[in-house]
This record gives structure tokens, C-alpha cells and sequence, in this order.
């Protein structure tokens, strides 16, 4: 038994001095590494990475989400920082291109690259160290082109097929607001000397008998459109042809309207 002890004991021995050993040589390795960095290298180490992009909104359709991100707010091709409202506003417009499957070839990126060109009096190499400049490849210049191609696409077909109008519309939108022109003119009558209130009285008579016509000197016709005239005087419309009425009183005399003609334009 005691034979037995002996030889455990001594495997014991055996096997804990290769990991002292190794413990040792460890906490060597770690002295080194310690005097080989300073805290303030380790500090360095442990800074945050930066981050290269932010998003700014995500935009969920048919199609998936779209990110919008930071880099998106850079400068276009007209040197213009688009907003974010710009930036969600031009993709959902592509997105309706999707649903609508507008095409858009490579031909027509490629005509409206050269329209491009064109209009800037530039050759192919110009071009290329323009769109440089601006931190774009003419792949990528070309693709960018192509998306306001397609969004012009879209909008120009989104508004052309409501732009349909029905004659019955049409008629209804003339019945509802009809084109009448009001041909006017006015007189201006001076108070003289006496009661104005009595002067008044005889103005008034005159346009009952209808003498105001020929009595008063007129002004030179005047045509207004229906929408052109103020709301305080709205009750002319009312009014029949070589009706007379008082327009306005001041200290100096009396304003005095006339409506000469009522003329309804009508519907071709």
C-alpha cells in the first residue's frame, strides 16, 4: 500500500513541474508584453472605431427596406446638397419606377451621358475628370444620370395619365364656374352747391326714369371676368344689362355704376 502512495505521489511531482514551467515562462511573456506597451499604446488600442456612415432613415416598400444614409446628402451632379426629404422624395420615385417597370436601357443612360457632355462643351476625357472632381467614376456618373432620367420618366408618365379629362367634367367644371365678362362703366357726379342729401334724391330719380343714361357724361367701357370682380361687389353680377346703380359716395360727389353688357362664353 504504501508502495502504491509513493508512486502517485511521484507522478504528482512529475507532472505539476512542466506546468510550474510553464506558468513561468507565461508570466515572463506577459512582463514582456507589458514593457514593450505603454498604457498609453493600450489606450489607443481601446478607442472606439469611427464610424463611416449614419442612417438616417429607412424607407420600407414592395421591395424591401432602403437605408438612407449620411453618405447619401453628398453633393450631386449640379454641385447641390440635396436634404433628406430631397433624398427620400427622389427614392420613392424610383421605387414607383420598379412597380410601374418604366424601362431604362443602357443606351438611354448612354444619350443622356452624351446629352450631358453636350450641354457642358466638354469632351469624353472632360467629362470624366469633371465627374472626378466630384468623387464619381463615369460608370457611376452614368448611373446617376439614369436615375434622373428614369424619375423624369416616371413623373412625366404618373402625370400624363391623369391628365385625362372627361367632356362631362369639363362640363360640369363650366357649369360650377362659367366664363362671363361684365362690361362697365361708371360716371362721377360733383355735389354742387345746396343739400347734398336733396342732390342725392335727383340722382336717384333720374336712374328710375333711366335719364341717367343720356344725362351723366360716361367713362370709357371697362371688361372684367367674373373671378376678377372684388367681393364687396358681387351683387353686380346680379344686375341686368343698362341697369344703373350708386357705387360709392364721397365727400366731393357721387360714384354712380353702370353694367352695360353680361356676356357667358360658351363651352367649344
Amino acid at each position: 500500500m504504501k508502495t502504491i502512495l509513493k508512486k502517485q505521489i511521484f507522478a504528482l511531482v512529475l507532472l505539476s513541474v512542466p506546468c510550474i514551467a510553464l506558468a513561468t515562462a507565461l508570466e515572463k511573456s506577459v512582463k514582456n508584453i507589458v514593457s514593450k506597451n505603454s498604457l498609453d499604446d493600450l489606450k489607443k488600442d481601446l478607442k472606439p472605431k469611427v464610424m463611416i456612415d449614419k442612417v438616417l432613415a429607412i424607407l420600407y416598400h414592395a421591395g424591401g427596406p432602403t437605408l438612407i444614409l449620411q453618405s447619401h446628402l453628398r453633393p450631386d451632379l449640379s454641385d447641390s446638397v440635396p436634404t433628406l426629404k430631397e433624398v427620400i422624395v427622389k427614392e420613392l420615385v424610383l421605387q414607383r419606377a420598379k412597380q410601374l417597370k418604366i424601362p431604362l436601357s443602357e443606351a438611354d443612360k448612354e444619350r443622356h451621358l452624351a446629352r450631358a457632355q453636350e450641354q457642358l462643351g466638354m469632351t469624353r476625357e472632360g467629362i470624366e475628370d469633371f465627374f472626378k472632381e466630384r468623387g464619381l467614376t463615369l460608370e457611376e456618373a452614368k448611373e446617376e444620370l439614369g436615375k434622373i432620367l428614369l424619375i423624369e420618366m416616371t413623373v412625366d408618365h404618373v402625370v400624363r395619365s391623369k391628365a385625362y379629362v372627361s367632356s362631362s367634367e369639363i362640363e360640369a367644371y363650366h357649369k360650377k364656374h362659367p366664363m362671363v365678362y361684365y362690361e362697365i362703366k361708371q360716371s362721377f357726379i360733383p355735389y354742387t352747391s345746396g343739400s347734398r342729401a336733396l342732390h342725392k334724391i335727383m340722382i336717384d330719380r333720374d336712374i328710375e326714369s333711366g335719364e341717367s343714361l343720356t344725362k351723366y357724361t360716361w367713362g370709357n367701357s371697362v371688361t372684367i371676368k367674373a373671378e376678377d370682380i372684388a367681393p364687396e361687389k358681387e351683387h353686380i353680377k346680379q344686375l341686368k344689362p343698362g341697369t344703373v346703380i350708386f357705387s360709392q359716395e364721397t365727400s366731393e360727389g357721387i360714384s354712380l355704376l353702370q353694367l352695360v353688357s353680361k356676356n357667358e362664353i360658351p363651352l367649344s
